[in-house]
């Protein structure tokens, strides 16, 4: 059984659907699409990504908590088996379909290349690949590869893998220490989150492309959303910092839009923008919603965002 209230619903078991999440992938996949498009003023919708990244982390970890308070553990196999579902249907027809077109679009010196990139994508792990290689969406010198943009999924899919079993761990280790899951993650989470802003700064500043594709250099995208998913499991914001949180976010969101470009050390320091605008929006729409939710949560705007992946 489910209702709806001002664009969320809750099933039975207590967990809770955002529609303005939706939205927000919505606006997310808009205008990374657009960035690979070359739609002018949208030179700097990469950040798209980094939305992607700390939704993944608010609704994952919001998935693991409650999961973890109505049974007492984490069912490792179920959340991965749900994972893969959503996941390889749309990533293999995306592959086989542009291995096709990749023999009538590209000369045959390319073929071989693509091939090995798509095996590198079917594993998610081509963000290592393009990590190693010479390939990348700023390098204008090299031809960039058809299935460059899965990097972001191979990012993405790592977190999932490695995340789960993180706190599955740190809840065994709460067990012992007879401390509760939360007080652990608390700790373990913002120390984390500072080990990779500071790795990420450091490898961005330095022009390293491990910055911009490495799970290491990202996690502290998705370490916002796993913050925000944290505060709002205990907490609502009351509506007058609902308002400042989403007109912060708001703002942050459209201003990175400006402000950064190809040029700009990234992710680094640079990210801090959109990430934290993400997370401000995040932890708003968790209390009384504000214009700017009521906007994302538009059932057109929702089907945009929850088609996202497939985009």
């Amino acid at each position: 059984m489910t209702h709806a209230v001002a664009g969320r619903s809750t099933n039975a078991l207590g967990s809770e659907h955002r529609g303005d999440i939706d939205g927000l992938r919505a606006v997310a996949v808009a205008v990374v699409v657009g960035f690979h498009a070359g739609i002018p003023g949208l030179a700097a919708g990469f950040i798209g990504v980094d939305v992607f990244f700390v939704i993944s982390g608010f609704l994952i970890t919001g998935l693991l908590l409650r999961e973890q308070e109505g049974s007492g553990r984490i069912d490792l196999g179920r959340f991965w088996a749900r994972r893969a579902r959503r996941l390889i249907p749309a990533l293999t027809v995306m592959i086989l379909v542009t291995l096709v077109a990749s023999l009538w679009m590209l000369s045959a010196l390319r073929w071989r290349a693509a091939a090995v990139d798509s095996l590198w994508s079917s594993l998610y792990v081509s963000n290592i690949s393009f990590a190693l290689g010479t390939r990348g969406y700023f390098v204008e010198s090299a031809a960039p590869s058809p299935f460059l943009h899965t990097w972001s999924l191979a990012v993405e899919e790592q977190f999932y893998i490695v995340w789960p079993l993180a706190v599955s761990l740190m809840l065994w280790a709460a067990a012992r220490l007879r401390r509760a899951l939360r007080s652990v993650l608390s700790i373990a989470v913002p120390a984390l989150v500072v080990l990779s802003l500071a790795l990420s700064a450091l490898l961005s500043f330095r022009g390293s492309r491990w910055a911009y594709f490495s799970l290491p250099t990202r996690w502290w995208e998705i370490g916002f959303g796993v913050v925000a998913a944290m505060l709002v499991a205990r907490w609502r914001p009351g509506r007058v910092l609902v308002t400042v949180l989403s007109a912060a976010g708001v703002v942050m969101l459209v201003g990175s839009m400006f402000s950064i470009s190809s040029t700009t050390p990234y992710p680094g320091v640079a990210a801090l923008v959109p990430t934290l605008g993400t997370a401000a929006l995040l932890v708003a729409g968790a209390g009384s919603k504000a214009i700017v939710h009521r906007g994302l949560a538009l059932s057109p705007v929702q089907s945009i965002g929850r088609l996202s992946y497939g985009w």
